[in-house]
């Protein structure tokens, strides 16, 4: 991630993050395949918006074992939830070589009101491996005229309550965890048996294998095999004799792909005898710089950025960008520790359940980052690593990756159900830019496909079928164009007033007032009943 400031009265801050689309060799052998998993990431303009304003985000998809944009899926699912766990807006994003880009309109018609909503965005193909591959971020809304009212009350009151609770007193949890699986007597518990230990050291990543004289004694020389695997894809696999209690070899740079590696280490029986969790960080050959024609800017002037990617020998190398250029809103530029795109393909995506201010982990002026990424391996990464077991199998995959929208359906007799076979259907899509005609023949069963089509925004839908004569015959049965959603797992959340919020409100209700902002006219509810039509229908698609 890069940023930088244009100073000016109205401080702006402009976020981007860049991922390099250039090929990598994989060290996998050849008997090992790499499953065809996706990883979905979504860049926002920001966390924080008030009733009103647009949600703008750049999406990214990439193969989950390498992190490389994957040109598999062409649809993607973007949702808004609510506090209360109910899809409110769901757009369909088009992918064109695993990127794409859309927006939502957080305005009142369609139903956002304050609080924490969950942004949610998965593919097709995603569902296939369950709930761990379904990208999720929490952003917050806020009614500046609503909450420049009430938000001091709910921050005094949160207040308080802080305080009663630290006079109550905390109840801690504290837990042990083995560096490398189970406990050994001498070395850690048990008896008998082997651990392996992780060690950085002057850039080379040292493994060790620890054992006991009780151990060597009953099992002299005993050949293990180490195994390590990223994204459950083993890259690397190697035996060794052990003939002394420790035992320590180099894992080899070049092998070991960046972010989490498994390493496991196997008896000669092949049964599991101690694993750990280590993080790989390589050097890359990449610079980006953002440059600005100028230090500050006038009100509406046209500010030119200039972005470069190369090597550090100076040759242009290719990058897929997502910019945005933000109000501050009376904020300091203070040091961003939330997620971020790398923060999450190479880490927080690895591993279940909540990880507190990811991006300090992946911050290179944090000298004790990959120091306390490693205690986090070793503790919340112990127990919930994604890839622990490999998602479910490639053989019972219940769905296709989407390269287009589908349209299908059937053709039957209007006053029965007999179908009606060789009856011709035709497709017009039509929207204010352009209008497409297909054609297609219904089968023995009078069904119908269109496959993989491709409009976008608010498009008119019409199909009439004709018989051999050309005449206008029997009654169209249309499927469900829409997938229906995965189900909603979110948990109403409060938004967390702090001082820098409650300035932030306050810069900018006056901001509004200033310039004659008014609250939106809510209306009361009103139901809007009307009959069917069954001879076209409409779809829309956000691209």
């Amino acid at each position: 991630m890069a940023k930088a400031v244009l100073s000016n009265k109205n401080c702006f801050l402009i976020y981007f993050f860049w991922l390099v689309t250039s090929l990598s060799f994989l060290q996998a052998q050849d008997k090992k395949t790499i499953a065809d998993v996706e990883k979905i990431y979504l860049h926002t303009d920001r966390t924080r918006y008030f009733v009103g304003e647009d949600l703008w985000y750049k999406a990214y998809n990439v193969r989950a074992y390498n992190n490389i944009l994957f040109d598999n899926s062409n649809i993607l699912y973007v949702e808004l939830i609510s506090p209360n766990s109910k899809i409110i807006a769901r757009n369909k994003t088009n992918l064109e070589m695993g990127l794409g880009n859309g927006d939502f309109q957080l305005q009142d018609s369609l139903g956002v009101k304050p609080g924490v909503y969950q942004l949610r965005a998965y593919t097709n193909w995603n569902r296939n491996f369950g709930e761990d591959f379904i990208f999720k971020k929490n952003i917050e809304i806020i009614d500046v005229f609503e909450s420049h009212s009430n938000a001091s009350k709910k921050q005094n009151a949160a207040i308080e309550n802080k305080i009663i609770k630290t006079f109550k007193g905390n109840n801690f949890k504290l837990e042990f965890f083995p560096e490398g699986g189970s406990l050994i007597e001498n070395v850690a518990s048990l008896k008998q048996g082997y651990i392996i230990s992780f060690r950085a050291m002057k850039g080379r990543n040292i493994l060790s294998i620890t054992t006991n004289e009780a151990t060597l004694a009953q099992n002299p020389n005993p050949l293990l095999m180490v195994v390590c695997k990223s994204k459950g894809i083993s890259y690397l696999e190697t035996e060794f004799t052990i003939k002394q209690t420790v035992f320590s070899f180099e894992l080899p740079r070049d092998k070991a792909p960046d972010g989490i590696s498994q390493i496991t280490v196997y008896d000669s029986n092949a049964k599991p005898q101690s694993e750990r969790l280590i993080y790989i960080e390589k050097d890359h050959d990449l610079e980006v710089q953002l440059v600005t024609d100028k230090e500050s800017y006038t009100p509406k002037e046209k500010a030119i950025i200039n972005i470069s990617s190369k090597t550090k020998a100076g040759v242009a190398k290719p990058a897929s960008f997502s910019l945005s250029v933000t109000d501050m809103n009376g904020e300091t530029e203070d040091k961003y520790s939330g997620s971020n795109i790398s923060s999450y393909f190479l880490m927080e995506s690895d591993i279940r359940g909540k990880v507190h201010h990811p991006g300090d982990y992946f911050d290179a002026n944090n000298p004790k980052r990959l120091e306390h990424l490693d205690n986090l391996l070793l503790t919340q990464g112990w127990r919930d690593f994604v890839w622990k077991t490999m998602p479910q199998s490639m053989d019972s995959i219940s769905y296709k990756a989407e390269k287009g929208i589908t349209i299908s359906g059937r053709v039957k007799q209007l006053l029965g159900e007999k179908p009606l076979i060789n009856i011709n259907l035709t497709l017009a899509l039509i929207n204010k830019k352009h209008m497409n005609i297909f054609n297609t023949v219904t089968d023995a069963n009078g069904g119908f496909k269109f496959e993989n089509m491709m409009f976008s925004g608010k498009t008119n839908m019409f199909l009439n079928s004709r018989n051999e004569k050309g005449k206008f015959r029997g009654e169209i049965i249309v499927n469900p164009i829409e997938q229906t959603p995965v189900a909603v797992s979110f948990q109403k959340e409060a938004i967390n007033w702090t001082d820098p919020v409650q300035k932030v409100v306050d810069h900018v209700f006056k901001k509004n007032v200033a310039f004659g902002i008014q609250p939106e006219n809510i209306l009361d509810e009103v139901k809007i009943t009307a009959k069917k039509e069954k001879h076209h229908v409409q779809s829309s698609w956000h691209s």
